[in-house]
């Protein structure tokens, strides 16, 4: 449902291809149990856009986690509260930074309450910081976005990366193309449809594109809590025939449907390294990026 879960479900395959033990310590709905081996869930609550949280982990959780030889984790914040109190210190610690923190006071506080949630932030994350061995970030945008924060500290930057055979293997899928519109030139975003991925900004630019070139159409693949919002925008530019929203696509489906595309585009200038564009290439469609 996000890149964070494929980076996780990613580097969890690669580091059991190299001989290690990886349990991952998420969140579910009561009684939510997984096929995959080492995915334990604590009973928490799912929220609208697909993701669950929970404030506490299980008992078995917390065992589990004490037998680790390295924990790392992937949110600052209430994850990281719960790992930090779950340790108390006696583990080694690595953080990884997947997006620009620095920037969703802007997104998700109402404007009067921007400036109060950056403090907010320069004042935890050095702190946070602080008790990690090492943090990681994926891009110099990432670091960019560390220090914005106040992060002082030593930054590695480790470029994520995808199992490239998956998507240079995707095949043309006609009922996709089909879903697409059969445009002859068709344009397409994958992701969620979320504020941060300034997605009515493509939108208006692909309208400025449609009204000069008639043979191009656009397609959304992923769903969010923007996508109400842009199917009237759409409607707006009276380009409902030329903007197809295909809706959540499963992972394992998504080669075929970017294959099927010709040209890929992103917006977003808050993704600091996203897999949606290394994928793409892989596949090769040439990406159009801000």
């Amino acid at each position: 449902i996000s890149g964070v879960t494929n980076y996780i479900a990613l580097i969890k395959a690669e580091l059991e291809r190299l001989g290690h033990e990886v349990v991952v310590f998420t969140f579910g709905v009561p009684g939510e149990t997984s096929q995959e081996i080492n995915v334990l869930y604590s009973s928490g609550f799912r929220l609208r856009m697909g993701y669950s949280f929970g404030l506490k982990y299980s008992i078995e959780a917390r065992r589990r986690i004490l037998e680790m030889d390295l924990i790392h984790i992937h949110h600052p914040f209430l994850t990281g509260q719960l790992i930090l109190r779950a340790v108390e210190g006696n583990k080694p610690l690595v953080l990884t930074a997947h997006t620009r923190y620095d920037t969703f006071s802007e997104d998700y506080l109402p404007k009067g309450l921007s400036r109060l949630g950056m403090a907010a932030l320069r004042w935890y994350l050095p702190r946070f910081c602080r008790r990690m061995d090492r943090v990681i970030c994926s891009s110099p945008a990432s670091v960019e976005g560390m220090r914005n924060s106040h992060v002082n500290q030593p930054l590695e930057i480790v470029p994520n990366g995808i199992d490239l055979k998956r998507w240079q293997n995707g095949i043309r899928n006609a009922d996709w193309r089909n879903k697409m519109g059969k445009w002859p030139v068709q344009y397409l975003y994958t992701g969620r449809l979320a504020v941060e991925k300034d997605l009515p900004f493509l939108l208006n630019a692909f309208a400025a594109l449609a009204e000069r070139n008639p043979d191009v159409g656009l397609a959304l693949a992923g769903g969010g809590p923007m996508e109400r919002e842009l199917r009237e925008q759409a409607k707006r530019l009276n380009l409902t025939t030329r903007i197809a929203f295909l809706g959540p696509v499963a992972y394992e489906t998504m080669p075929e449907v970017v294959a099927s595309a010709d040209i890929f585009v992103m917006t977003s200038v808050k993704d600091t390294h996203p897999l949606t564009v290394i994928e793409a290439m892989a596949a090769g469609l040439p990406p159009v990026l801000v």
